[in-house]
């Protein structure tokens, strides 16, 4: 009976000792389960606009991570730096990784029906591919002048509120009223993921 009791004893422990490195082993892989997914669910950083390069016609803002804001800004001072960035907003170098640039146009048509989500005295989508006489035009002129335009300019373009921020009121009222003068064709968008850590993304707002 004592030896039974004692390979009994001796059975029970080792099998308490065996189990005990299972046990872990799986508290150790829930416990990074757990950090795994609370990591996923983490708010990414926020994003700063960094100008690059602006003038009339076109600007170059970066989005660059808050934590590297400072940093980044101060690398901008060295103007080889700089310009290297310029170019690489383009998408076309090779000394990283540049994913597919999405690019979006603001053309007359799109700020005929701009004016007509501002103004309904007549159907301003019928000058589509027709030359506004001065009368129409003069008209069109006086609505974009008066208007905060930016609010229909959103829904006809649906273009997220920060390609739209890029510039003042001023400069998209100027660029609608080109567009109709035949002074310019239009206003482009382009974005370009930069493949990197910082900075993020490139905007690149211009007429054409």
């Amino acid at each position: 009976m004592n030896k039974l009791t004692k390979k009994t004893i001796i059975g029970l422990v080792s099998a308490t000792l065996l189990a005990i490195p299972f046990g872990t082993t799986a508290l150790s892989v829930s416990a990074q389960s757990q950090t795994t997914a609370e990591e996923a669910t983490m708010p990414e950083e926020k994003l700063v606009p960094i100008t690059l390069y602006s003038d009339e016609n076109k600007t170059i803002i970066t989005e660059v991570p808050e934590s590297y804001a400072e940093e980044y800004t101060q690398k901008l001072q060295d103007k080889e730096f700089r310009q290297q960035e310029i170019l690489n907003s383009f998408g076309s170098q090779s000394d990283f990784q540049v994913q597919s640039s999405t690019v979006r146009y603001m053309g007359e048509t799109d700020i005929l029906e701009m004016l007509n989500h501002l103004d309904h005295s007549r159907n301003w989508l019928q000058y589509v591919n027709n030359p506004l006489g001065s009368s129409a035009l003069s008209a069109a002129i006086r609505i974009i002048t008066g208007s905060n335009i930016m609010g229909a300019l959103g829904t006809v373009l649906a273009w997220g509120a920060q390609e739209l921020q890029t510039r003042q009121l001023n400069w998209w009222k100027d660029s609608a009223i080109m567009v109709l003068s035949g002074e310019i064709n239009g206003v482009k968008s382009t974005i370009t993921p930069s493949g990197k850590n910082y900075p993020k993304v490139y905007r690149t707002l211009e007429r054409y």
